[in-house]
């Protein structure tokens, strides 16, 4: 772990440094989806570090941030086909931005 510089600039993996990357990065990922989905996220956990959409046949794309590294990792499954266009729109989305999913079109 980094220390200060003495300027109370944090230098690269700091904690803080980690925790500022971490939630901006987290901030944009769900932004971006709930954005390109069309719809906001239906419920999160484990402390705000977790976001999930579902629809009528429930839970189909789960955005999860690590707590150790801050990495975004993504689960989307199939939601039966009533709305291809927020299941594909996730999925490019994650491609896009290099974020690891599993589920549909694995990227792990």
């Amino acid at each position: 772990m980094s220390k200060s510089n003495g300027g109370g600039v944090m230098e690269k993996g700091d904690k803080k440094d980690f925790t500022r990357k971490g939630l901006c990065d987290w901030t944009w990922a769900v932004s971006g989806l709930t954005h390109v989905i069309g719809d906001t996220f239906t419920s999160s956990s484990v402390e705000g570090h977790g976001a999930y959409w579902a629809d009528d046949d429930g839970y189909w794309l789960w955005l999860d941030m690590s707590e150790e590294d801050g990495t975004i990792t993504a689960r989307i499954e199939d939601n039966s086909g009533d709305n291809d266009r927020a299941l594909y729109a996730a999925l490019g989305y994650c491609q896009y931005h290099n974020i690891p999913h599993i589920g549909v079109g694995d990227k792990p």
